[in-house]
């Protein structure tokens, strides 16, 4: 049960001060908008806020913590730790790739770069939870 315990500590600390915090910026951006539109449609609202990618490089934050605590990490699934690094950085070169052309688009379509940037978020996420649920090789025990 310690395991488990420490899991959703660990769980709840990157919920709150990774995904959550990052996102503070873009609740107060939607917030404006929302409140002075005339548009009470929550979800286009949503869109006009993350529509310029902004979305995106939170995704690139929370994969570059993501490979960060991978390389820490000596897990017992070592194929699993290259599999999970192999998509985060394939995943974050795409974002930064998507993001660099969103910022220079004069014209772009809104709901393929919102369905993109949900996209990316729900396996940014992922991927981040799976690095935290990666087990670790027990440490060898000593006789002193």
């Amino acid at each position: 049960m310690n395991n488990m315990k420490k899991i959703g500590v660990d769980i709840s600390h990157w919920l709150w001060f990774t995904l959550i915090l990052s996102l503070i910026p873009l609740l107060f951006s939607l917030w404006r908008v929302y409140s002075n539109s005339q548009n009470v449609d929550l979800l286009a609202n949503i869109d006009q806020v993350i529509c310029h990618g902004e979305l995106l490089l939170i995704c690139c934050s929370i994969l570059a913590k993501t490979l960060g605590e991978l390389m820490k990490k000596m897990p017992r699934l070592f194929i699993t730790k290259i599999w999970i690094t192999g998509a985060s950085t394939t995943l974050m070169i795409f974002t930064a790739f998507a993001f660099s052309n969103i910022s220079i688009m004069s014209n772009f379509n809104i709901t393929y770069i919102s369905n993109t940037s949900y996209i990316v978020l729900c396996i940014s996420t992922l991927l981040a939870i799976s690095t935290i649920l990666l087990p670790d090789k027990k440490p060898l025990r000593t006789n002193k």
